[in-house]
């Protein structure tokens, strides 16, 4: 009996003893890591590396709350929000160049001070900025039939996130009319216009704000969309 119980309690022998700081059991005598717990080691360390750049990637290429800023000069504070708040949501297919380089986000058309605004995220590793302050040239080309007119950026704001850059573009003096095509160009350096015409064909990115099939609906922003420019 009494050799049954000490059968029982007694303590059984570890394979290993515990570990060291450098990976190495305290015993010397005892194998290094196993392959099989190095590889199983080394999958959970790239696994991590993997996800962290995913995840780094999405959010360094988005920035919602910048993306649907309204951006205000005088002219436009003087009117919005104060006096209205309602804008003329602008519902364009979201549309990307062929390399991914570029994206445009949140069309809005504020009707009282004839401004149109969008924001364009620019990918520069993909799309390198040229010349100039912006790197870019942005126009807005109004078309019907053969008749047409070319709007230059009249104000902008700029946000920085890893190799993205978004702009916040506003166009002003525009009169919206919904059988005209309204197209943004975007040319790689300071570009400027050949007797008063941008040619659409040399344009790095083209997008089609505006035509008869695009949905427009009225929308009220928060107060906190509305920022003034600095």
């Amino acid at each position: 009996m009494k050799d049954f119980f000490r059968k029982i309690f007694k303590e059984r022998k570890k394979k290993y003893v515990t570990e060291g700081i450098d990976g190495y059991d305290w015993d010397e005598s005892q194998p290094k890591w196993p392959i099989t717990r190095i590889m199983n080691t080394a999958f959970c360390i790239i696994s991590i590396i993997v996800w962290v750049l995913i995840l780094t990637r999405i959010f360094a290429s988005g920035n919602s709350e910048y993306e649907k800023m309204i951006l205000l000069n005088d002219k436009a504070a003087a009117v919005y929000p104060e006096k209205t708040q309602q804008v003329l949501r602008i519902n364009s297919a979201n549309k990307k160049d062929a390399s991914g380089g570029v994206l445009v986000h949140y069309p809005v058309y504020l009707e009282e001070v004839e401004n149109l605004q969008l924001t364009v995220r620019i990918n520069h590793r993909t799309l390198k900025p040229g010349s100039g302050k912006l790197g870019y040239t942005f126009v807005i080309r109004e078309s019907s039939g053969e008749e047409v007119r070319f709007y230059p950026l009249s104000y902008h704001s700029i946000e920085k996130q890893f190799q993205y850059r978004f702009y916040r573009l506003c166009f002003e003096g525009v009169k919206l009319d919904p059988e005209k095509v309204y197209t943004l160009l975007l040319y790689r350096g300071d570009v400027k216009p050949t007797d008063g015409a941008y040619p659409a064909e040399k344009a790095d990115f083209r997008f089609t704000v505006l035509n008869s099939e695009t949905y427009c609906n009225t929308v009220t922003p928060k107060k906190s969309v509305y920022e003034k420019l600095k």
